[in-house]
């Protein structure tokens, strides 16, 4: 391994790293300090600075002279941070946080995605070594995760109430209450993570990626049997985050993943997400609406016309209404929470909006055409490598379009890019010099590249 490959791995994983203990290493400051110092928004921006800044040592050397578009996504950061500032003009805060929440997680999926040529591919004993070792930390957390749901305790108290300022301000006790949710009576299970969604999130990457191992090793009974207890382990874990959303979200996912598995095509792939889209508004419309006790209130109708209703009136006051062609071509720079005082009203559930009052029309764009890419790179490299992980993606980036439309989703298709980027390498050499009617899966405990023409 050359020393760009290793660096760029040891990069990758630091980040993910920092993303999965962000919340335990608030906690340790809580308790040893009595308040949080070192936020982990800002350890997040520190690590993108480090990033961003070895790319750009990467881009100087000559024998590295492809990696030059990097730079265009530094002065496309910089012209969005000065637009927050002086046309926005909400204030450093915002503009900071805004660009930790929208304009990092995709800039780091795409400094990875030019550099996907640094991670090379793993043969089937090294990614099932790999995939142990992951387990090692995925399990214990998913299990402690289970258990706060089953206990009806976090365990691990957050002291946000007591705190005068937390991560977000008020926003960061919105956050706390939404874990909490009081209304269920209920804790809903978070584990280590700041939300029930991001543990969701956690878990159904993890049951994915077992259920990919177990029908690739179909053929090898007690392998596809222990790693499909695995994969029903994981699925305990999102049920535990008490989050409808989740659960949707992973059972289109699945749904996404037999259909990869099956072959189609990836034009074929995105309609049928877009269908999983028609199919659940259609459902909730149609049937629940005449038959509620059917679902036995699992579905909620009036929660969702309220949503539906927070939906129509944002895009009324935003879109239709928009105050200027400057501001609906390139955001508002608002973020909605009840807890900025200029979206006082406004209670939505849907990433696109989001995006849209964040960056505007041409925010979304990049948004929709971004995921589309990495989706397409996933296929293809689950196809050429046989690396389970790009299957877990594609998979993933199937269920988006559905959970997307019915919540907020910002960062996490472009971290779990990085994830599939570090598991799985990139058949980069393979994918330039092979046609496509040439690139067949290889069969199962064959070498890659030896499948039959």
């Amino acid at each position: 391994m050359s020393p760009s490959e290793r660096s760029w791995r040891l990069l990758g994983w630091l980040l993910l790293v920092l993303l999965v203990f962000s919340y335990p290493l608030r906690y340790v400051q809580q308790v040893a300090l009595g308040q949080v110092v070192v936020y982990t928004g800002l350890l997040r921006l520190g690590l993108f600075a480090v990033i961003f800044a070895y790319a750009i040592v990467i881009a100087a050397r000559g024998a590295a002279r492809d990696q030059f578009p990097i730079l265009v996504v530094g002065y496309v950061l910089i012209s969005l941070l000065i637009y927050n500032l002086l046309v926005a003009n909400f204030g450093v805060f915002y503009a900071a946080f805004g660009i930790n929440l929208f304009v990092v997680p995709p800039a780091i999926a795409v400094i990875f995605f030019l550099n996907a040529g640094y991670f090379p591919v793993h043969d089937d004993a090294s990614e099932r070594r790999l995939v142990r070792r992951l387990l090692v930390v995925a399990i214990p957390v998913t299990l402690f995760g289970i258990l706060q749901y089953w206990a009806n305790d976090t365990f691990l108290q957050s002291g946000y109430s007591t705190l005068p300022r937390s991560e977000f301000g008020t926003a960061g006790q919105a956050v706390v209450r939404l874990t909490e949710l009081a209304s269920t009576r209920a804790i809903r299970a978070n584990s280590i993570f700041d939300s029930a969604l991001d543990f969701g999130h956690f878990a159904a990457l993890f049951a994915l990626l077992c259920f990919g191992m177990a029908i690739k090793y179909r053929q090898q009974p007690s392998r596809a049997l222990t790693y499909g207890l695995l994969a029903g382990l994981f699925v305990v874990g999102v049920v535990s985050t008490n989050t409808r959303n989740m659960l949707l979200y992973l059972a289109c996912c699945f749904g996404g993943c037999l259909l990869i598995f099956a072959g189609l095509g990836i034009r074929a792939l995105v309609a049928a997400s877009l269908a999983f889209v028609a199919l659940f508004y259609a459902t909730i419309y149609g049937v629940i609406a005449t038959a509620p006790q059917f679902f036995a209130g699992f579905f909620d109708p009036v929660s969702l016309f309220q949503r539906s209703r927070g939906v129509y009136v944002t895009v009324q006051q935003f879109v239709v209404n928009a105050d200027s062609l400057l501001h609906a071509l390139f955001g508002f720079g608002y973020m909605q929470s009840t807890d900025f005082t200029f979206l006082p009203t406004t209670i939505f559930d849907n990433t696109e909006l989001d995006i849209y009052l964040y960056a505007g029309i041409c925010g979304l764009a990049l948004f929709v055409a971004m995921a589309l890419v990495l989706f397409g790179f996933a296929v293809r490299q689950w196809r050429e490598t046989g690396r389970v992980a790009w299957l877990t993606l594609a998979s993933l980036l199937m269920g988006l379009p559905l959970f997307s439309t019915i919540n907020i989703d910002l960062d996490q298709p472009w971290f779990q890019f990085v994830f599939s980027l570090l598991v799985g390498g990139a058949a980069m050499t393979q994918t330039r010099s092979t046609s496509p009617a040439q690139r067949t899966l290889p069969a199962i405990g064959e070498p890659i590249g030896a499948g039959a023409p």
